[in-house]
């Protein structure tokens, strides 16, 4: 009796293990995107490039990945360049938007990957977010692993394996009053090109960023 009951025991423990194991492969495969890739921009073109490649160029100004600390400063390389494997059409230059972005390449740290991206609106002082212009790879909270989703059903911000968009947008609103404060964060193009002061203040920070990464 005592064979057969160490023999139940030993395949129970090796089932759940198993289970286990499987689970935390599924999960570490779907690698989904955290709140640190979210980032905010003003759009003003986008760019097909040539020899058969799918990726298109796309360019931004005032960027800034909004969840991050100021210890991710130390982390992530600030984008030089700007990329996406989806067309983009009918986005006005100076629309201020909210996407996901990653760096793909190790070696090419300061060149983001756009995941897709969605209009961020603002009236009345009331933020909101568009539809996301492509599908992207979301954490299914109901099934536990991640896929694909339809942008024309999941949020930008809905793909995270903790809180759903509307947690995140109440971050956005309350860190961003007013619209008002959204614009003066994200200036337009020609705005933050007559502003001499934040330019100098932004380059000595990135001369102090790469002194002190040298040095780590």
């Amino acid at each position: 009796m005592k064979i057969e009951s160490d023999y139940l025991f030993v395949r129970k423990f090796l089932y759940f293990s198993m289970v286990l194991l499987f689970s935390i492969e599924r999960s570490f495969a779907c690698a989904p995107h955290t709140p640190q890739d979210v980032f905010i921009a003003r759009f003003q073109s986008a760019t097909e490039k040539q020899l058969n490649t799918p990726n298109t160029v796309v360019d931004l100004s005032a960027e800034k990945f909004i969840f991050r600390s100021g210890l991710d400063a130390f982390r992530y390389s600030k984008p030089k360049q700007w990329h996406s494997s989806f067309a983009i059409q009918h986005i006005p230059k100076e629309q201020i938007i909210i996407g996901l972005a990653y760096t793909p390449d190790g070696n090419n740290a300061d060149e983001y990957q756009i995941v897709s991206f969605a209009k961020l609106n603002c009236e009345n002082d009331r933020v909101s977010i568009s539809k996301p212009i492509a599908p992207f790879l979301a954490w299914n909270k109901e099934t536990s692993n991640c896929m694909h989703r339809n942008n024309e059903t999941v949020g930008i911000l809905d793909g995270f394996i903790e809180h759903d968009q509307k947690y995140y947008l109440a971050k956005i609103q309350k860190q961003y009053p007013t619209c008002k404060k959204l614009r003066e964060a994200f200036p337009a193009s020609s705005v933050e090109n007559n502003d001499h002061v934040r330019p100098v203040f932004k380059s000595m920070w990135e001369r102090l960023i790469k002194w002190i990464k040298f040095w780590l």
